[in-house]
């Protein structure tokens, strides 16, 4: 007996959620995989008896037929999802879902719906309470997010998972007409309620970005997509692409803040090379090391009369 719930266990973890489907035969060879020896006519009767107990559906519209999750079936986890897993998963639902793959989210539709059950149904107040506890508020004047096609959005992501290339229709913010690019999706970047796609057009060697609410339309290809050697988002985005550059080489700035308005600064350094200096007793002297952007003109602006700055060069 001990045997038959072990084998029983493996199939049912080896049958996926509609409308995906697993055979019997690709059953037998997954469970030799782990060892399990069984005739394939004792998978067929095992599939059926498990139907009886659990919501199994088989389609049985063509050989070999397909067997599957009911569509609506309750996710079953062995062992099931704890009350600390659940709250992970809501919160991936709150915070993670703009960043997620569509197929992605599809899948793990089912884990998201319990969660949310079992989280309603704790008595522990603390974990059922800390999604109503938590907010994350972004640092600058919030502003709505554009809307974007939903299908461009499924398009780009699928080919971002494929690897392939793109057709896009977009047009450019100060364009007066659109115009036609094969792209190959390099990269996404979320900047403030805005998706960047980074690619490279056509076979150049350039890296451009694109807003998504301002692609028109999108269609996949079978191309696979032009892969730039030595590309790396993280030191791209350090070079100050994202902060619209003034230019490429870094400068060393050098302003003179008053007590107050540095103040901040002491904690949140603008630079790993930051320095601060007392002026006299109502300024203090930064200099730090940054990427000449016009968001660091615009962070400075902001700042008003409480900044003044006394210069600055390229290192």
């Amino acid at each position: 007996m001990p045997e038959v719930v072990y084998r029983h266990w493996l199939m049912l973890r080896l049958i996926p959620r509609a409308p995906r489907k697993i055979d019997a035969a690709s059953i037998e060879t997954q469970l030799e995989n782990d060892g399990v020896q069984i005739h394939r006519r004792t998978i067929q009767r095992d599939l059926i008896e498990l139907s009886r107990i659990f919501p199994l559906v088989c389609d049985d519209r063509s050989k070999p037929y397909g067997w599957s999750w009911a569509k609506d079936a309750e996710i079953m986890v062995l062992p099931g999802i704890d009350p600390h897993a659940a709250l992970t998963f809501r919160l991936v639902d709150d915070f993670l879902s703009p960043l997620l793959p569509r197929a992605t989210l599809k899948f793990i539709d089912p884990h998201l719906q319990r969660s949310k059950y079992i989280l309603s149904s704790l008595s522990d107040a603390g974990l059922k309470s800390w999604p109503q506890r938590v907010r994350v508020i972004p640092t600058g004047q919030p502003l709505l997010a554009p809307r974007i096609d939903s299908h461009v959005l499924e398009v780009v992501y699928e080919a971002m998972l494929r690897e392939v290339r793109v057709s896009v229709t977009y047009k450019a913010r100060k364009a007066k007409k659109s115009k036609e690019y094969e792209l190959s999706p390099q990269a996404l970047v979320f900047r403030g309620g805005i998706i960047y796609l980074v690619g490279v057009v056509w076979e150049y060697d350039e890296v451009i970005q694109l807003a998504m609410h301002r692609i028109q339309s999108v269609k996949p290809t079978d191309k696979p997509m032009v892969r730039l050697p030595g590309f790396n988002l993280d030191d791209y985005i350090k070079c100050g692409n994202f902060g619209y550059l003034y230019d490429e080489a870094p400068i060393k700035l050098v302003a003179r803040f008053t007590k107050e308005a540095a103040f901040a600064l002491a904690e949140t350094p603008l630079s790993a090379d930051q320095t601060l200096k007392n002026d006299g007793p109502d300024h203090t002297i930064l200099r730090a090391t940054v990427p000449y952007t016009l968001f660091l003109r615009g962070w400075l602006m902001g700042y008003g009369d409480y900044v003044e700055e006394i210069g600055r060069a390229h290192v």
